[in-house]
């Protein structure tokens, strides 16, 4: 993997989480550490929502802390996502062929979900708007595997021959998991529907309970309506936000992980052992933007 500059990898809304938090550590292995520092800094005071990258900053700073060389860190952390990542796709497998669950619905972009979904016999693949990742998806899955594309609007009539849903997470925390908007009304179809809700998330993107998530991360409204967002004679906000929280209160949502289904005491010991840098604390809240 080449270098990318940290304006590369906060702009980059391309990437999943895991991706993004990939190759920031691998570009860390090749800075010296004040160089390092700045670097991670500067990424986290723009991609606080991205708990991978504040998760692989944690660890860099606490490194930092104790004396420990920072290019060691970045290794580990690079060798624990792909492990946890490996590991979170076949408890996921596992866990489809034991209910027997063979149509799955996924929304927006997920690279674990799609490395669980390439065993599905039928896939539902919701559009995911404004950036359309959905038909990422539908380009990544396996031309065997029957697809069904369809606008977000059509979630509740799309789950009527589904088996379960399944959807990837950029941050979980002992009350809520955060990903594309569109996640809490498709959970919530899922319900009436009565069908599981599957959360495909290894723990670097469990958030310490020191932190608190910065929900609102907001995008130009040009990318959902232009014309409206550039004339000044119509009086309308466009609104453009990316990502949502969707309670962990429902009994029908299950968070998969490296270690297997996380119940809710194994969570809440997760996020609260988590120790924080005191440097993280500092630089998450006080974002800036380039």
């Amino acid at each position: 993997m080449g270098f990318r500059s940290a304006e590369e990898i906060v702009k980059d809304k391309e990437k999943g989480a895991s991706e993004l938090a990939v190759d920031a550590a691998e570009t860390l292995k090749h800075l010296e550490e004040k160089e390092a520092e700045e670097y991670i800094t500067k990424i986290i005071k723009n991609r606080g929502t991205i708990t991978p990258l504040v998760n692989l900053a944690n660890e860099f700073f606490l490194a930092v802390e104790k004396g420990r060389d920072h290019q060691d860190v970045s290794n580990d952390f690079v060798e624990g996502i792909r492990s946890a990542k490996e590991d979170v796709v076949e408890n996921a497998k596992m866990i489809l062929k034991d209910e027997n669950l063979s149509h799955l619905a996924t929304l927006s972009y997920s690279s674990t979900v799609i490395e669980t979904l390439v065993h599905a016999e039928e896939v539902t693949v919701f559009e995911s708007r404004p950036k359309k990742e959905g038909r990422k998806t539908v380009e990544k899955l396996p031309q065997n595997i029957k697809i069904n594309y369809w606008i977000d609007a059509g979630m509740m009539k799309a789950l009527e021959d589904v088996d379960a849903v399944l959807v990837g997470a950029d941050t979980v925390t002992s009350d809520f998991f955060v990903n594309k908007l569109g996640t809490h009304p498709l959970v919530t179809c899922a319900k009436k529907c009565g069908l599981p809700v599957y959360v495909a998330a290894d723990t670097t993107k469990y958030l310490p309970d020191e932190l608190t998530f910065p929900i609102g991360e907001r995008h130009p409204g040009e990318e959902v309506w232009d014309a409206a967002a550039a004339a000044d004679k119509i009086n309308v906000e466009v609104h453009n936000q990316y990502f949502e929280a969707v309670p962990l209160t429902h009994d029908h949502i299950y968070l998969i992980s490296e270690d297997g289904v996380i119940d809710e005491g194994t969570l809440s010991n997760l996020t609260e052992q988590k120790k924080t840098s005191d440097r993280l604390k500092r630089d998450f809240l006080s974002p800036e933007e380039f």
